[in-house]
């Protein structure tokens, strides 16, 4: 129990990196635990959705993920949906990296 809870917690905190240094290259106010924090909410909220419509519940959770990053990091809704394509790019030149260094190729 212990260990999963360990996990969750590891696993929140490294998929806040991608979007802290993305909203931080677009001059959001951004922090460590405001990130983390916005991670653990978006999850949150996307689960509820999920619960309770059926129908379109990805789309309202992506419209829903874009006002939390425009509410809590103070931007515009363009640059919200910026923030959430860098962290997309980010996340993959990071597993990119990986699969570099542990010489998987990819093409």
């Amino acid at each position: 129990m212990l260990a999963k809870l360990i996990y969750l917690i590891i696993s929140f905190v490294i998929s806040a990196i991608p979007l802290h240094i993305a909203v931080s290259l677009l001059e959001g106010k951004s922090t460590w635990f405001k990130a983390i924090f916005v991670n653990f909410l978006v999850a949150i909220a996307s689960f509820l959705i999920e619960l309770k419509i059926n129908k379109f519940s990805g789309l309202i959770s992506f419209l829903l993920l874009l006002l939390i990053y425009k509410i809590m990091f103070r931007m515009g809704w363009f640059r919200s949906f910026v923030a959430w394509l860098l962290q997309l790019g980010i996340i993959t030149l990071g597993w990119a990296g990986i699969y570099w260094i542990a010489g998987i190729e990819l093409f």
